[in-house]
């Protein structure tokens, strides 16, 4: 992909999360749709803390991508839990996000994230975006 590849975050991506004492790292898919520089989505990932809220977690995921970054606020969806600030950047090409994680209250507890689009999801986004781009007309 080249730089510029995609118009904005809008996708499905694939992302892990780590935890700084060492801990496996947890996957997780997460839908994002971007509309003038606002994020929201929706993230689902393996149930690693949550004893008996069953096997996977949702979260909606609110915030927003400015030229320094973006910022997004990840809610878990059946539970009450402080809210995690996701801060990070894209590269040029809006295909990888890499960043930190960390709660909200600063509750001492943070670490990595990284984020990749989904391939197919992404070959979709593309040819979506291909298409809404104007036809030159010729002189």
């Amino acid at each position: 992909m080249t730089a510029g590849a995609f118009p904005d975050l809008t996708g499905r991506w694939l992302g892990r999360y780590d935890y700084p004492m060492g801990d496996p790292p947890v996957p997780f898919e997460a839908d994002l749709v971007e509309e003038a520089g606002l994020i929201s989505g929706q993230t689902e990932e393996p149930n690693t803390f949550r004893p008996g809220m069953g096997a996977l977690l949702q979260a909606v995921l609110e915030g927003h991508r400015g030229a320094g970054g973006l910022r997004f606020v990840k809610r878990y969806l059946g539970f009450t839990q402080e809210d995690l600030i996701y801060d990070g950047v894209a590269d040029a090409a809006l295909t990888r996000i890499s960043g930190r994680w960390f709660f909200a209250a600063g509750l001492g507890l943070s670490g990595r994230f990284v984020m990749m689009r989904k391939p197919l999801a992404a070959e979709s986004a593309l040819r979506r975006a291909r298409r809404a781009e104007p036809v030159g007309v010729g002189p």
